[in-house]
């Protein structure tokens, strides 16, 4: 009923340890390439002053550089008004998430 609508929690050892917050899809596009990048924001604790927020760029296939992810970062910000506070984001290394010798990453 709600495509993009999610929750999510932590788990330890298959144990719940947090209640289930939200975690919203909010946009998917298709780059000029074909590749496929999705933005995620979810409300781990969420009071606005002392909050933890998880805000994620997910491509299909690693063919953006740190540049081209910071770009579409900014666009998804500057439509949203500015609300989240991207300063501070961490970009993982393509080599990190995607071995050199792979073509597929699960």
């Amino acid at each position: 009923q709600n495509p993009g609508l999610l929750v999510e929690n932590m788990a330890f050892f298959n144990h719940s340890v947090a209640p289930m917050v939200p975690h919203m899809i909010y946009h998917v596009e298709t780059l000029a390439d074909g590749n496929e990048v999705g933005f995620t924001y979810a409300c781990l604790l969420g009071h606005r002053t002392v909050g933890l927020f998880s805000f994620n760029v997910l491509a299909r296939r690693p063919t953006l550089s740190q540049e081209q992810v910071a770009t579409l970062v900014g666009e998804r910000n500057r439509i949203a008004g500015y609300v989240f506070d991207v300063e501070e984001l961490r970009y993982t290394d393509i080599n990190t998430c995607w071995p050199p010798d792979s073509e597929l990453l699960v």
